[in-house]
Formats: C-alpha cells, structure tokens, sequence
C-alpha cells in the first residue's frame, strides 16, 4: 500500500513514490470526469508523475518547464516564476523588496536559461504539442507555494489553451486558493493541514534525472501522437 500515517498518528497519507502518487492523481482524475486533450508536465518530478496519469487517461504526454525565481540573497524565497512563454510574479514581495526591472531580468536569466535547456534536452528534435483551443491538465508532484504552477498556468492561458485543470498528489491549500484565483480547476489528493513540504508526503522522493526525464518522453513519443505507450 502507498498509504501510512505521519508519527504513528492520523496525519496526512504518504505517497510511496512519485509513480504510485501518479496512479493516485489518475484515479482521482477519472472519478471527477475530467475532460482532458494533452497532459502537461511541470519537470522533473512532475514528469515522473505525470506518466502514469497519461498512460491511465490515454493522453498525450508533453513538458511545461517553469522555474521558481528566488529573491537576490534569499534563493528559497520565491518571487515569481518563469517559462519559455512568460512569468508569474508576487507582487506583494516585488514590492516589499523593491526590486526594478532589472534586478528582475537579472534574477530570472539563469532559470530562463535552464528553462531552455530542459525543453531542448527532454524534447530533443520534437515540437511543442498543440495547446491552442485544447483542454489540459498541467501536472507536478506537489504544491507548496503555487509559484512554479501559477507561472505554468499563466503560460498555457497565453498560449490559449480552452480550459486549464491542474492536478497534483497533495497541495497546501493555500496554493489551491492562488490557482484557483488563476481561472484554473485544481483537483488534489490530499490537501494537509498543517502543510509541511511536499516531500514530506513521500516516501521516496529522490531527484529525478534529466536521463529519466528524457526516457519518459522518447517512450511516448516512439507510442506516436495517437496514444500513450502500453
């Protein structure tokens, strides 16, 4: 079972591994009839997630790279986020830092670049999949903040996909509220109150390498645009 309880008490549940977290989020989708076209990945553990929640529904499977943008000198503090297609910001801390458009262009510049990088290394030669006009589900292995996730719901608002559903293993619910503020539907496992971290909520939660990011993405392309592998 993927399932015990935090200190021997009743708590939170715990997800054996972002695969089984996966199976769980596919479920819950299925349950709640959602009516997707493409699922959209948030890497690298979102990918790890989003597999069998793609192999389960049989959706295409594509990537949303968002990178968190931490404060100058205080890199766990998130300002924004960003991706290929534009940014997500919280403006009440931009504010209480003061930062002008150039501390930001500078902040954001090497997670830009590692945004780059991803996309070209996990999609090699392949094009972006079609999001215009298509419904979506954007999945990662968990929210805290939300600040990576808003970034990726802006992105794909900009790009015009017709309906957004973001779908994750667990969630602080105060990131739920932000998304939810987005225009997006969020569908979570276990939203935990107290929130602790999302890996926390996991058993094994080891980084995902860019080598398995790369797997997960030839499997389903080499399934071809119709399906995804068996």
């Amino acid at each position: 079972m993927w399932r015990r309880w935090l200190g021997g008490v009743d708590g939170p549940p715990i997800f054996r591994d972002r695969r089984a977290a996966g199976e769980a989020l596919a479920s819950l989708l299925q349950k709640r009839g959602v009516g997707a076209e493409i699922v959209l990945a948030i890497p690298r553990g979102g990918l790890e997630v989003a597999a069998p929640v793609a192999e389960r529904i049989a959706l295409p499977l594509d990537v949303l790279v968002s990178r968190k943008v931490g404060a100058p000198g205080q890199p766990e503090l998130a300002l924004g986020s960003v991706t290929r297609l534009g940014s997500a910001w919280n403006h009440a801390l931009l504010a209480a830092h003061r930062l002008s458009e150039e501390d930001l262009r500078r902040a954001s510049q090497d997670e830009l670049a590692e945004v780059e990088r991803r996309e070209r290394v996990y999609r090699g030669a392949r094009p972006a999949a079609p999001v215009a006009g298509r419904r979506i589900v954007l999945v990662d292995d968990g929210l805290a903040t939300g600040a990576t996730m808003a970034a990726a719901v802006e992105a794909a608002r900009r790009i015009g996909a017709a309906a957004v559903v973001v779908g994750v293993p667990v969630a602080a619910r105060e990131a739920v509220a932000r998304l939810e503020g987005l225009g997006a539907r969020v569908l979570a496992v276990a939203t935990p109150d107290p929130f602790v971290a999302v890996g926390a909520f996991y058993e094994d939660f080891r980084p995902v390498p860019d080598e398995r990011c790369v797997a997960i993405m030839r499997r389903f392309e080499a399934a071809g645009a119709e399906g995804p592998p068996d």
